[in-house]
């Protein structure tokens, strides 16, 4: 059986199973939900590019310039006195996903948050 992890405000990850109803060889899932990254600021949803980029630049965020080597994506770094990150994005807006959020929301939870859209 499937399911989501859900993060906390407190950073403790809970996995919550899927409504699914198993008949055989087949499964039917009663809803289908979508995560959508809101920007806890604002409780902004991100639904694009535009809407994101000013987000991670505003907190830190660099964006690597673009090379020959870079398959068509997006990536944004960010370098602490203990640490780098790196951020890596689709370069179209329609392929960004859930793991994409994740990866955002895991290097910036203070910042943004996972949320069900129906």
């Amino acid at each position: 059986m499937g399911g989501v992890w859900h993060f906390g405000s407190d950073g403790v990850a809970k996995f919550v199973r899927d409504n699914v109803h198993v008949h055989g060889a087949q499964r039917i899932q009663q809803k289908q939900e979508r995560a959508v990254l809101i920007y806890r600021p604002t409780d902004q949803p991100i639904r694009s590019y535009h809407d994101l980029i000013p987000k991670l630049v505003a907190h830190g965020w660099q964006r690597v310039p673009p090379n020959i080597e870079q398959t068509g994506g997006i990536q944004f770094y960010r370098c602490t006195t203990t640490s780098r990150h790196l951020i890596t994005l689709p370069a179209d807006f329609c392929s960004f996903g859930f793991l994409h959020m994740v990866d955002i929301f895991m290097k910036n939870h203070q910042y943004f948050a996972l949320q069900n859209e129906l």
